[in-house]
């Protein structure tokens, strides 16, 4: 089948190279004689399929002396389902973000006309030349430059579903923002940043249940939340390995799974003992990655406070405190006083210190 659609491409473009040039120079034999050849090679290849594969040869022919008119038909339906692809995105915008305001309503139809007058500017451009050109050459350039704007528009897209994908995180609603992203991702599948945001949010709904759902990008194997974030995470870390927050946001994603385990170890005793193992290895790869994120980003107050919630959990005072200690000492290579200052005063270790010592004076009673 793919040795077929190869000679028959081959052939529509020689055919156009071949009424191209013998319109200019006037050269009919030597390309006619050559177009015959290429004509019997395809014909030998597809000997099993003799009657269709002419039949084929006969309907590209034809087709390629109206190409003008069909060029034109194909960009009207390209436009027309581009415009009603902006009138269904429209609609779920506004059922998903439940946009009330009429000022909202209107900036959203703002930018999708604007994206529409964009679809109908293109495509009045290929009809306009199309119309004018004699040239079948002008035409095949106009069809291959039809892949490089698919291209684009995907590029496009893939950012309005990446916002989308984020409103709908804002508005606490992560289980209709992964198909969002996922959208995004399949549209441009070069950028990292969203396939890291999707993990952050398989952190968050954690489903454990293994399950085939290609709107969460399964592809070939059922995988649970956690598989999912795991690869997504893998993806990113594979392309931009110094990045400080992606080791954050996968010790983040042990961290929650130890934490599930430890809920499933007290909902079931008899296998309490297999969940707590669990939870500690999880732990333990929670550490080593945020500990990994300290060393590009030591400044970075959420991944201290991760490393001392840890410590708390496991009663640890002492390496809590520590955590306190050396976030407030700051980085070694660090002088300027006014920054140390800020970390010295920061409210949010004030806190965690007065509550290590209520655990600290409770666990010397």
């Amino acid at each position: 089948m793919l040795m077929n659609i190869v000679v028959l491409l081959l052939e529509v473009l020689y055919y156009s190279l071949f009424m191209t040039f013998t319109r200019k120079e006037g050269k009919f034999h030597k390309y006619f004689i050559a177009f015959m050849i290429i004509t019997a090679l395809g014909i030998f290849i597809n000997m099993r399929n003799l009657i269709s594969y002419l039949f084929l040869v006969l309907l590209i022919l034809l087709a390629m002396k109206y190409i003008v008119r069909i060029g034109g038909l194909l960009v009207i339906f390209a436009v027309l389902a581009a415009l009603g692809y902006v009138c269904v995105e429209f609609k779920t915008i506004l059922t998903h973000l439940a946009l009330t305001g009429l000022g909202e309503k209107l900036l959203y139809a703002l930018a999708l006309i604007t994206f529409a007058g964009c679809i109908l500017g293109t495509g009045y451009m290929y009809l306009r030349i199309l119309c004018k050109t004699t040239r079948v050459w002008v035409c095949v350039v106009l069809f291959a430059s039809l892949g490089p704007c698919l291209f684009f528009f995907n590029l496009f897209t893939a950012n309005h579903y990446y916002s989308l994908g984020v409103a709908l995180i804002n508005l606490q609603q992560p289980y209709a923002a992964l198909p969002a992203f996922t959208d995004a991702i399949k549209r441009n599948p070069f950028l990292a940043e969203y396939r890291q945001y999707r993990a952050n949010v398989f952190a968050t709904t954690l489903d454990l249940s293994k399950r085939f759902n290609a709107a969460l990008g399964d592809t070939d194997v059922p995988r649970t939340d956690y598989e999912r974030a795991l690869a997504d995470l893998a993806f990113v870390q594979k392309h931009n390995p110094n990045h400080a927050l992606l080791h954050q946001e996968k010790g983040q994603l042990y961290y929650a799974f130890a934490m599930r385990q430890l809920a499933q170890a007290q909902a079931d005793p008899q296998q309490a003992f297999y969940y707590n193992q669990l939870a500690t290895d999880n732990f333990a790869h929670a550490k080593q990655a945020f500990l990994q994120a300290l060393k590009l980003d030591p400044v970075n107050v959420n991944t201290y406070l991760l490393l001392i919630n840890m410590a708390l959990l496991r009663h640890d005072v002492s390496e809590a405190q520590n955590w306190v200690n050396a976030y407030r000492q700051g980085p070694a290579d660090v002088t300027e006083e006014e920054f140390l200052n800020r970390n010295r005063q920061n409210p949010q270790m004030q806190a965690v210190e007065e509550h290590i010592a209520r655990l600290k004076a409770a666990l010397n009673q």
